[in-house]
Formats: structure tokens, sequence, C-alpha cells
């Protein structure tokens, strides 16, 4: 088994294995055994449970992968198996992160002197942008720049790819994406999220593909500027952003020789673009050597396309099938026909007419499937091509692989493929000349549909993990057929079922899932499907913060299932309503009732994925009436089935439960126990709103079992988090736990304070503090009253009230002994 760690490990590593091992069309398990690595390692890995491995492990977990190049180094670099994680200013260690977003694949040529020009511009400006004309390299030089910057910004490098998004209002989307930051829905900004996130750290964010959002990718830059004062933001585009802070690099095309003398093979190969042409001609053909005699040539055919580093590659892809001279003849040719002459080509009308001549090359067949795989956003499988992209007598495996060869696709591990952005969109502009766009949309929806209903019905008996990774490979190409369905009104039903058979996934992206479920509500006819309707309602209730809007969607949810006869789906929504009946008046009783029907009807059906949350659920009605023998069994049933299961969530939630049934009865090591296992497993699904929460009942657990010192450390990892987790109501918890900490250690003046500042926060946030929050004020109060005269006491307490989110953050860090997270 590998080692455990302390909670502050290098979260970048089970991202990144996530990825290459979905991208190796790997299982788990298979890795699993191919690696000689247990699954539940794995599993470990995967959720930043335990430390990455190093050595013989780290060894053989790349070969499984295949990893070289790039991928390998990035992976190298996240596992930092020597432990010598970068420093910041004051000392202090910080995980450092390699870059997420699209893996790079192939070498790195021809571009030093710009590397070191944009790594150095990087210095001394908070935002560069790359510009230059499609195909010049932009987003590779970024990749590169990402990968090479992981030990300079300790805070992390992340890659934010812009080029599958349309709607301005996912930019955030895309950004928290990217960084693995939970969105907590709610009324606040995605947005500023991020930027609470960044705040206080040296971190470089890569904003990929900017043109076509410009104005407000610009403004998105502007706010995570003014927030966090030490991000780097390094953008591509054709054009700038223009906004203030912002430096313009223009990227040139590859150096190429002028022309004026034959150069040898040593001598071309100091120019950029013949070294990268070199270097795709090699894996066009293994056997290809650049000779004193070719290079001429070679270094002809590199001018003639302006050094655009998208044209050579595409040119190179041809050497599979032809001779240097060959290509050469041909490209003279295909230039001379388009130009009338031999005049020079504007730079953008190099790389049109490569592209264009590219695809002139094609089979009927390779044309039509290479304009229809422009519905894809992200990549696709060859599966999903197959789907799409088919037809009467076309093999799209084959024509994949023809693709692939010819440099027009790129292949990401053994079953994804993608475009670049400029292939893409000339892909794009195919189909929409074909007449066929609107057609593919339909079929590219259909898949996605198919797709997201297989996922759904998949998600009882898959492993959370598992099935969340699944989703997200996809989740680019869900998004496009949403805003085609939905955004653009082509095929309402067909967008209102995948953002219905998504609702699982959308209870940890609330604030789009909440997007797409109204914006289905809106589109939907009222002769819609009663089933689809009452699907997207109980979806609409788990992503609308607790209240009357919730409870109103859950109500519908509700009488629908009843009317239509889904008594499993019933359940659910059954579930739903307990919870969003605690602001109601008679809640604890109409609660139970509907957790006592649904647990009847998934026992009844067979439910057995929803069993021990259900269990849990009608556990903690039996508490809140202090039944704790009741409680108990029914969470020890919970506990045994979930473990049978290996449900994460149902046993997460039953040892959570189990834990405030030990704490209510005084039992505090015990609640203290389960509390640290329930912690443990959120930390495996990868949920850190859960682990968050999870921290601030271990707080207060550990202040009624004396443990004062596992008190402030819990504390500190939730204020740690709520960078990246950004709850509110979870900060002020810890803030509230520091503070009795800070009573019982006789720091009365400072308690005063802290409480003053979380009782006006816990007012503004319409939250009362619970039962395993009160034990502690009640303790602090009482020391407070005895210690303090009232006027004093009101004194303080002001004061409190006044101070600052980071001012209430120092003083409480003070109180554990720390002076920054």
């Amino acid at each position: 088994m590998v080692s455990r760690v302390a909670p502050r490990t290098n979260a970048s590593f089970g991202s990144l294995l996530r990825r290459f091992r979905i991208g190796a069309g790997l299982s788990r398990e298979a890795l699993a055994e191919q690696a000689g690595i247990s699954s539940d390692d794995i599993d470990a890995l995967e959720s930043n449970g335990v430390a990455p491995p190093a050595d013989a492990r780290l060894a053989a977990l790349i070969a499984a992968l295949a990893l070289s190049g790039d991928r390998r180094s990035a992976f190298e670099a996240a596992a930092d198996p020597n432990g010598t994680a970068p420093r910041t200013a004051d000392g202090e260690a910080e995980p450092a992160s390699a870059p997420t977003g699209p893996a790079v694949l192939a070498s790195f040529v021809g571009r030093d002197a710009e590397l070191a020009d944009i790594t150095a511009a990087l210095t001394s400006s908070r935002l560069v942008t790359i510009f230059g004309p499609g195909g010049v390299g932009k987003t590779r030089i970024a990749q590169q720049i990402a990968v090479d910057a992981v030990a300079a910004y300790p805070g992390g490098v992340w890659v934010a790819e812009l080029a599958p998004f349309s709607d301005p209002e996912l930019i955030p989307v895309a950004i928290a994406s990217s960084m693995g930051i939970a969105d907590p829905g709610g009324a606040r900004p995605l947005l500023e999220t991020v930027v609470s996130a960044l705040r206080t750290k040296r971190a470089l964010l890569v904003l990929d593909n900017c043109e076509h959002l410009r104005a407000e990718v610009g403004a998105a830059a502007t706010a995570l500027l003014a927030g966090c004062p030490k991000l780097r933001i390094l953008a591509t585009s054709r054009e700038g952003l223009g906004i203030e802070e912002e430096l313009l690099y223009r990227l040139p095309p590859l150096s190429v020789c002028d022309g004026s003398e034959l150069l040898g093979a040593g001598d071309a190969l100091r120019y950029g673009a013949v070294a990268l042409f070199v270097a795709r001609a090699q894996a066009a053909r293994a056997d290809f050597v650049l000779t004193d005699g070719i290079a001429p040539v070679v270094s002809e055919i590199c001018r003639n396309l302006d050094g655009i580093a998208l044209a050579i590659e595409l040119a190179a892809a041809r050497l599979s099938v032809l001779s240097v001279e060959q290509l050469a003849q041909r490209l003279d040719d295909r230039f001379r026909l388009l130009t009338g002459g031999g005049n020079a080509l504007p730079r953008q009308q190099t790389l049109r007419a490569l592209i264009d001549w590219s695809f002139d090359l094609l089979q009927p067949v390779e044309r039509t499937v290479f304009a229809r795989l422009a519905v894809f956003r992200g990549g696709w499988t060859a599966d999903a091509a197959a789907e799409v992209c088919g037809g009467a007598g076309i093999d799209v495996a084959a024509v994949l692989a023809s693709l692939v060869d010819k440099s027009l696709v790129a292949a990401d591990g053994d079953d994804r493929f993608r475009f670049t952005a400029t292939t893409g969109q000339y892909a794009m502009e195919k189909l929409q000349r074909s007449g066929e766009h609107d057609a593919v949309a339909a079929r590219f929806a259909g898949w996605a549909l198919r797709f997201a209903e297989r996922a759904d019905m998949a998600w009882e008996k898959t492993p959370e993990m598992d099935w969340r990774a699944s989703i997200e490979c996809e989740l680019d190409n869900l998004r496009a057929a949403l805003d085609w369905s939905l955004g653009r009104g082509r095929d309402p039903l067909a967008g209102a079922g995948i953002a219905a058979a998504l609702s699982f996934y959308w209870r940890t992206a609330k604030r789009e899932g909440r997007r797409w479920f109204e914006a289905a509500l809106a589109a939907l006819e009222d002769d819609a499907p009663p089933p689809l309707c009452a699907r997207i309602a109980l979806g609409l209730s788990w992503t609308l913060p607790v209240g009357r809007s919730s409870l109103e969607a859950v109500e519908r949810a509700v009488r629908a299932y009843r009317e239509i006869g889904d008594r499993r789906s019933l359940s659910m929504a059954l579930l739903t309503l307990s919870g969003s009946l605690r602001d109601e008046p008679g809640w604890l009783e109409r609660g139970e009732a509907a957790v006592t029907e649904a647990l009847e009807i998934a026992q009844s059906t067979c439910f057995f994925r929803l069993i021990p949350t259900l269990l849990a659920a009608l556990a903690e009605c039996k508490r809140q009436r202090r039944r704790f023998d009741e409680a108990r069994a029914l969470l020890e049933q919970a506990l045994t089935m979930a473990r049978e299961e290996r449900n994460l969530l149902g046993l997460s939630t039953a040892l959570s439960r189990l834990a405030e049934v030990e704490f209510d009865s005084g039992e505090f090591a015990a609640a203290r126990r389960y509390g640290a296992e329930a912690t443990e497993i959120d930390g495996r699904r990868g949920i850190a709103n859960a682990v968050s929460a999870d921290r601030c009942d271990l707080a207060a657990y550990a202040i009624a079992d004396g443990d004062l010192d596992d008190a402030c450390a819990q504390a500190r990892e939730v204020i740690a988090m709520n960078e990246r987790v950004d709850q509110p109501v979870h900060l002020t918890i810890a803030i509230d736990h520091l503070a009795v900490v800070a009573a019982l250690r006789g720091d009365v003046r400072r308690a005063a304070r802290l409480i003053g500042y979380t009782d006006a926060m816990f007012r503004r946030l319409a939250y009362a503090r619970q039962p395993v929050e009160q034990r502690g004020e009640e303790q602090a109060r009482a020391i407070l009253s005895d210690r303090l005269c009232e006027d004093e006491a009101v004194q303080l307490a002001g004061e409190g009230e006044s101070l600052g989110r980071d001012e209430a953050v120092a003083e409480a860090l003070a109180v554990a002994g720390a002076a920054r997270i």
C-alpha cells in the first residue's frame, strides 16, 4: 500500500492520473493489473488521498499509461517523488501543480527564443497575450510554458481551454473546471469563487483560444487580476484582449532561411521551421533523414509555407506517401494556381491554401467525415464519431486513422481524437457549406442524449469517481449539444433530456445545472412528456439553495412522480423533500413521513444505491427526537449495506450521521472516530465541499473532547480549503470554533471580537448555529460573561462586527498559532 500523508498534498497528481488513465482507455482495475498496484491504491491516488508514488511504482504507472515526452514530464513533476515542493517567499512549502487542460503530446522544437521571451515577460507583466494568425503555434507554446512553469508558480499552473465554449456565461465555468474548483451554486458569481481560490496564490492561469470571446475574457481577466495580486495570466488569441494591464506578444512564424544561399543539413536545422518539419517528417516516416542533398528543398518548402507551424505539420505528414521533391512540386503548383503567379502569399492565405490542398487530396468519404467531425468539442472517441459521422458504407474508424496520418486530426491516446482550433474552424466552414450542418448537429444531439442516458443508468452501479470521470471526458461535447438544442432552440426535447439525464452530475455543478434546467423549462411545450418534466423539476431542486423555490420544485416533482407511477424516482424526490422542509412548520413530522415512505419504496424496488442514504436520513429524524438507540441501529444497517455495495456517498453520509449521534450522546471520542472516517471517504470521493463540512464538525467534536490542538488543526484546514471551496458558512463556522478555543485558553478579548464577527456573519448568511456548534459557543459565552464586564463585551463585539474577512481570518489563525495558511 502507498503511505498516507497529511491533507495538504499535491492535488494535481490525481487529476493527471485519472485523465491519462481515461485517455488510455483503462479502467481502474485494468491499470492496477498492468502496473502491479491494487485498484484501491489507484482509487486513493486519483482522489489525492495518498501521496504520489515514487521510484518503481511511479515507473510502473508511466509504463502502463504509455507516457512519454512532455506528458511523462508533467506526470513526474506532479508526483514530485523527492518531496522537493517549491517554497513561498517566506519559506513555507506549497504543493506544486502540474498544468491541467490539453495534454502535450508532440515534441516541442524551434521556439527557444520565444519561450525565453514570453517567460521573461510574465515576470514583469501580470497579463501577457500571445497573439498572431491561426496555425502559428500560439496554443502549443502556451502549453509548453505551462509545463515548464510548474516550479516557478507554487500556487498552481492551470490551462483553461476556451475554444469549446460559445456562451460567455460559461467562461467562469471553464476556468473553475480547469482548476478543479467546486461550484457552490448560490447567488455568488462563480468568478468570485475563483478569485477567492487564487487570492493569495502565486499562480499561472493560461486562457487558451480567447478570440471568439475577446471582450468577455478581457473582463474576466481584469476581475481576476484585481482580486489576485500574485496571479499571472497567459492568454492566446488572434488579437489582444484590449485591457489595461495587457502586454501583447506577437508570436512570429518559425524562422526560415531567406533563400540567398544553399544550406546543408546542419545549417538548415538551425531554423525553427526546418527543425519542426524534420521532427514531423520522422513521425510520418521513420526512415526520414535530412541530408545535405534535400536540405535546400526542405528549406524552400518551409519558406513557401511562411514558417507557419500548422502548415508545416500538414505538409510534413504528406511524406508518408510523397518524396520531398514531389511535395515541393505539388505545393508550388498549388500556390501558383491560387495566386495566378509566383508572388508570396499572406500567411493566413498560405495556411488556408495548405488546408485546402490537404482537403482536396482527401477521398470523398474522408471529406464527408472530416466536415461532420466539426460538431464535436473537446475531442471524441471512435465510437462517438461512428454514431454521428457514419452512414451507408462509411468505415469511420478507417477514415479517422487516415485523417490522423494526414495530420488533419490529432490522436490523444488510443481512442481519443481532436482537431486543432484552426482545423476545427475550417471543418465547421465545410460542414456549414455542405448543407448537412443541421442534420449532423441533430445526430450529435441524439448521440449526446444517448450518452447521457447511458451514464444516468450507470450511476447506480458505478463507483462515484469513475462515473464522474466518464461524464467529464465528454463534458464539452455535452455542453455543445445542450447549447444547440436549448440555447439555439433547435431540439428542446433532446436538450431537456440531456440536462435531466445529467441530474446527478449537476448536484456538484449547481450553477451550470440550474442554468440548463431553467433553459429546458423555458423551452419545453405544455405537452412535454411528464417524466421528463418531473426529472427536470427534481434536478432543479437539487441545484437551488434550500428555501421556498427549491421546496416548490421538489413538490412539483413529487406530485408528478405519484401521477406517473414512477416509484423509484418518487423515492429520490421524497428524500429531497425531507431536506427541503427544514424551515417549514412541522418539518420534523413531515420530513420523517417523507423519508419513511421513500425507504419503503426503495426497499420494495431494490433501489440499493439510495437505501443507505435513506436510512441515514431516517436516523437523523430519530436523532432530532433524541432516540439515539433507534438512530444507531438504522445507521449500522446503512453502514453495512454501503460497505457491501462500495457506495461511498452512502457510507460517508451514514458515518457523518453516526458521529452526530455519538456527539449528542456525549460520546465525543466515538464522534471523532466516525467523523474522521467520513472525512477520509469524502476526500476519496473528491468532493471538497463535503470535506470542508466534515472538518467543521471534527473541530467541534475535538473541542468537546478537550483536544484543542486538533480543533485548531481542523479549523485551519477549513480556512485553507475555503480558498478553493468558497463556502462562507464553513469559513465562519471555523472562525467560530477558533473563537471558542480562544475563550477556553483565556484569550477572552480576541474570543469576544471573533464571536462578534461570526454573529454578524451568520445573520448575513441567514444561518443558525446547529447543535454541534451551539455547545462550544455556549461554553465560550459563559467564560466571556464571567471575565468581561457588559460594556467591554459590547465594545469588543462591535469591533468584531466591523472586521473584514481577511482581518477576521488573521485573528482566528493567531488563535491557532499560525500566521498564514
